[in-house]
């Protein structure tokens, strides 16, 4: 301790960030500090609330560094950028870092639609969200489109009277690609729907009567029943989405939970359009609660496309309100109050996110348990050495050889680990056979480095069993546990044989109980594995089937039919656009148009 006893009396009073090191020299944990000296030394005298944690920390510190920055604004910002960076053991990291859903209002067209996307960006266009999952953003789509015909397609709009598609037949775009509706009168369905969505209803409905009043003077009356109908449709739907101390600022309010080792952090995102979504962290880890949610604070606000909103309301203090008010006003370049709520509407907001950060623990807890007790009783069918936390299922999928294509699904603790999944084109041309691609993908997942698993699962029998084997022991790396499983199958009029686990060295298959957790456990992640391949293999071969469909056409290269795919979003689209639709996409024009429209005309 000689090294850290020095630097510990070098340590300057100033803000900064302290950087742990092991005696491997890789980095065990990263903090930020107002004052240097102050902060790091508790670790050392054991004076902390958080002693134990910081003890673990000492344990296995061999060296540390510090950088001194202006303000702790800076140490704000640098601590959350390094823990991305490096991942030390003994902080709290997101392991998703997702983009969350957006609608993308494209108010530049002249004929604006509106999409799902990932994450603002500063392109002009007006973002709406955000939206915690597909589901959500689905809902709140269909909802607007029944109010707000508003098109959705990506064709380009020229009024040149293309046929309109399913969605105009049933109320949910008005088709201004068809002609179908003047650009005035769509304006004002965008501009509806934006005021809407930002929680202007009362100005909405408001200026709604008014054009029903004169619909109904001008003796429209079918006009001014629709007006009514879309009056109605708005009182209903914001009605639906009231919430209790919900005032629809714009904010994001941060609930949490503790139990031992376990912690959750709740994110309630409040839009003015009463559209509440929520997210969910949950964390197995002994850091004290006031560096949790700071480091959770500083990491979800350093996040590519994370929408600043006018507010952050938080459940407890900790520590960092000033700094982070002031890291998100400068990034959203206008006043963002940051504060802890003693009463009225927003405590109440904070309480329930609370609320739901106890409910996502414990749910969360209970997948846990539920997943370690799948491992031992896998561990215990199987007569492995150990129980297997991290399991790696390995799948071929390919139509009649082509765009062959290996998958690798990681479950963790009984779970999905979406980080650990990989994907293989098969490169090998030599043998195409299913236990040749099962080697080749089994030997290029670990020639990598990167974590081990605990068992190596192989979605077939046993020829695929022994060709990955062979991949393995070519790698010396014979020490991880391999099974196959081959899917159950029927032969003639006989029962039907269930699916069988085929273990190395073994003479016979094990076929385990029908309705237990290890067999639960084994589908799951072969079925898992199968959907990967599946769904890679699908995007090949669309991406091969558009290219082949446009070979030979004069003048169109990758880079058009890239261009003309994301326009008309596939080859049937694309043979069924008007000779001025081909020539609007960029770089097209009115001859590669022609040309292009009778070769597929003659195709």
């Amino acid at each position: 301790m000689t090294d850290i006893e020095t630097k510990l009396e070098s340590l300057p009073s100033e803000p900064g960030i302290y950087i742990f090191f092991d005696k491997k020299g890789e980095i065990v944990y990263i903090g930020k500090a107002k004052d240097l000296r102050k902060r790091v030394k508790s670790y050392f005298t054991g004076r902390d609330d958080g002693r134990f944690f910081f003890g673990s920390i000492v344990t296995e510190t061999a060296n540390l560094e510090f950088i001194v920055t202006n303000n702790e604004k800076e140490a704000f910002i640098l601590e959350s950028t390094l823990i991305r960076e490096n991942r030390p053991k003994f902080n709290i990291v997101f392991r998703d870092d997702k983009r969350f859903l957006s609608l993308r209002i494209t108010v530049s067209e002249e004929f604006p639609g509106v999409y799902q996307v990932r994450g603002p960006k500063d392109d002009g266009e007006r973002y709406i969200g955000p939206f915690d999952s597909a589901a959500a953003l689905r809902e709140t789509m269909n909802l607007i489109l029944k109010v707000f015909p508003v098109r959705t397609c990506r064709k380009k709009v020229t009024g040149g009277g293309s046929r309109p598609c399913l969605k105009h037949q049933t109320g949910r775009c008005s088709a201004p690609c068809a002609g179908l509706i003047t650009k005035d009168e769509y304006s004002k369905h965008v501009s509806d729907m934006i005021l809407f969505l930002a929680g202007k209803k009362d100005v909405l409905t408001r200026e709604l009567g008014e054009r029903m009043a004169e619909a109904s003077g001008r003796l429209e009356f079918e006009k001014a029943a629709a007006l009514r109908d879309q009056i109605r449709a708005i009182e209903r739907t914001v009605a639906a989405q009231h919430v209790a101390g919900a005032d629809f600022t714009e904010s994001d309010v941060f609930g949490f939970a503790r139990e031992g080792d376990n912690a959750a952090v709740q994110i309630l995102f409040v839009r003015r359009a009463g559209i509440i979504q929520a997210r969910s962290m949950c964390f197995r880890t002994l850091m004290p609660d006031a560096d949790l949610l700071s480091s959770v604070l500083g990491q979800y606000y350093s996040s590519e496309g994370t929408e600043i909103p006018e507010e952050v309301v938080l459940c407890f203090d900790p520590g960092c309100v000033d700094t982070l008010a002031e890291v998100l006003s400068e990034k959203k370049a206008a006043v963002v109050r940051v504060h802890v709520p003693k009463r009225g509407g927003k405590r109440v907001q904070a309480a329930l996110a609370s609320r739901n950060a106890w409910h996502a623990l414990r749910q969360w807890e209970e997948r846990s348990r539920k997943g370690l007790r799948s491992a031992a009783d896998l561990q215990s069918a199987l007569m492995l050495a150990r129980s297997p936390r991290r399991i790696e299922c390995f799948d071929i999928s390919n139509f009649g050889g082509s765009d062959a294509v290996g998958s690798m699904a990681c479950f963790v603790d009984g779970e999905p680990f979406k980080k650990g999944y990989m994907r293989f084109r098969i490169k090998s041309t030599a043998t195409r056979d299913d236990p040749s691609m099962i080697a080749e993908v089994v030997g290029r997942r670990f020639a990598r480095s990167g974590d081990r698993p605990d068992l190596v699962v192989i979605d077939g029998g046993p020829s695929q069993l022994n060709a990955a084997a062979a991949a393995l022991d070519r790698l010396g790396l014979r020490e991880i546990e391999l099974v196959s499983i081959a899917k159950e199958r029927q032969e003639g009029g006989k029962p039907a044989i269930p699916d069988r686990i085929y273990i190395p060295g073994a003479a016979e298959p094990k076929i385990l109980p029908e309705h237990g957790m290890a067999i639960h456990l084994l589908q799951r992640v072969r079925d898992e594995a199968h959907r990967f391949a599946v769904e890679y293999h699908r995007m090949l071969r669309k991406k091969r089937t558009l290219a082949t469909g446009l070979e030979g056409a004069a003048g169109i290269g990758p880079r058009r039919r890239k261009l003309l795919l994301r326009e008309f979003g596939s080859l049937e689209g694309i043979r069924n656009a008007a000779v001025e639709e081909l020539a609007s996409v960029k770089g097209m024009g009115i001859k590669s148009a022609m040309a292009l429209k009778e070769f597929l005309d003659k195709a």
